[in-house]
């Protein structure tokens, strides 16, 4: 789930716009090594990006969003073997219909397709008083897809807009 404050701008006109966001994302992984799911908690961790955005009318219009998004989590083991600590960098195009509605304070709606690239993956954990880290890009899923869901409300104001959302994407 990503939430964000985000500032955005007419480029050319009322048709299409442009803007930038930024806001936490708590990404939840799947860990599996002897065939069973293990016990992790998630990592709050950051997310940046652009907004590109068309509108068909006042109420409808459609969202690019290329993100830089961090995710992680810990693999949280029975002692005497330490927690590990799983950080990835993610480049996510996000795609969303948005339907909006009002005219200054204007809450919507969106939905839409969402696909990953892999930019790094790593692990973290203390032994024995030592940090111990690894990159393990060659065993980590190269490419994510996911479906999202989300709703938020925009400011209007000037030229441009001010909005907060919140996102899940499965």
């Amino acid at each position: 789930m990503i939430v964000v404050l985000s500032l955005v701008i007419p480029a050319t006109g009322q048709e299409f716009y442009i803007g930038a966001t930024g806001g936490m994302n708590i990404a939840e992984m799947k860990i599996t090594g002897d065939g069973e799911e293990q016990e992790e908690s998630p990592l709050n961790r950051l997310g940046i990006g652009g907004v590109f955005g068309v509108r068909f009318d006042d109420n409808f219009s459609l969202q690019l969003r290329p993100l830089y998004l961090q995710k992680g989590g810990t693999l949280d083991q029975d002692s005497p073997s330490p927690d590990i600590d799983f950080r990835t960098s993610f480049i996510e195009l996000d795609l969303s219909l948005k339907v909006a509605t009002g005219n200054t304070i204007r809450p919507y709606i969106l939905a839409g397709p969402s696909i990953g690239f892999l930019m790094t993956s790593e692990l973290e954990f203390d032994l024995a008083g030592n940090k111990v880290k690894g990159d393990i890009m060659d065993i980590s899923k190269k490419t994510e897809y996911s479906l999202g869901i989300g709703a938020g409300v925009e400011y209007s104001f000037w030229n441009g807009f001010l909005f907060v959302e919140g996102r899940y994407l499965h």
